[in-house]
């Protein structure tokens, strides 16, 4: 993380580290700490440190198994 820093990077917004991780459960758990896959694993992406990066838990979801740019 501290790599990227702790901004979202779909959205470039703050992301809240005290927030719960799992999504619908507590408050604010929309802008919690997610893995995206730059490349899904989906769609062939590897499960490795040079194809994540930190996004909001509701950034992530939005995205869905599409490509990040």
């Amino acid at each position: 993380l501290d790599f990227y820093g702790t901004s979202c990077h779909l959205c470039l917004g703050k992301i809240d580290l005290s927030a719960p991780r799992s999504a619908y459960e507590g408050s604010n758990w929309e802008f919690g700490l997610h893995v995206d896959h730059v490349i899904p694993i989906s769609k062939g992406g590897p499960d490795v440190l040079g194809n994540v990066r930190p996004s909001h838990a509701i950034c992530n979801m939005k995205k869905g198994s599409r490509l990040s740019t």
